[in-house]
């Protein structure tokens, strides 16, 4: 098995961050290979949701089914996905610090029979795809109106 893993501090709050890695429909927007995302069944993504994707990749199209297995709001998302080249585990989780949320992504991928051969060439494209996607979605973020902040009365 190979385990690669990306991280970037985003200058909003958990909240806001964790629901736009959640839409997945709105993945597109900040994952550059992503060029569609289908739920199934419709509605929020949970434990069970099928995420089928359409990507880009090395100048190819390629769908692609992943199943949500773990889901904690403001906390974590963890993917997986099987198929003849390889399973991958995907794990994006989400910590408030004092200047916004960290997301630590971290992709387990073992490769299928010779395919093993690519392993740490294919384990290293999908963290500079992850790198390329983090960094949209902290461009997309940041560039927003931040939320405005409650006001006490008193």
């Amino acid at each position: 098995m190979i385990t690669r893993e990306v991280s970037i501090v985003i200058n909003r709050p958990v909240e806001q961050v964790f629901a736009a890695m959640a839409d997945t429909a709105n993945h597109p927007q900040w994952d550059p290979g992503l060029l569609e995302a289908h739920l199934t069944p419709d509605g929020p993504v949970r434990v069970g949701t099928k995420i089928t994707e359409v990507r880009k990749f090395m100048g190819r199209t390629f769908e692609n089914t992943v199943d949500v297995i773990a889901f904690e709001p403001n906390a974590r998302i963890t993917r997986k996905s099987a198929d003849v080249l390889a399973t991958v585990v995907g794990t994006a989780t989400f910590a408030a610090t004092p200047i916004g949320t960290q997301v630590i992504w971290r992709w387990d991928v073992q490769f299928s029979r010779f395919f093993v051969l690519i392993g740490p060439w294919g384990a290293s494209a999908l963290k500079r795809g992850s790198e390329k996607s983090l960094l949209g979605l902290k461009n997309l973020l940041e560039r927003q109106e931040p939320a405005a902040s409650p006001t006490s009365s008193g």
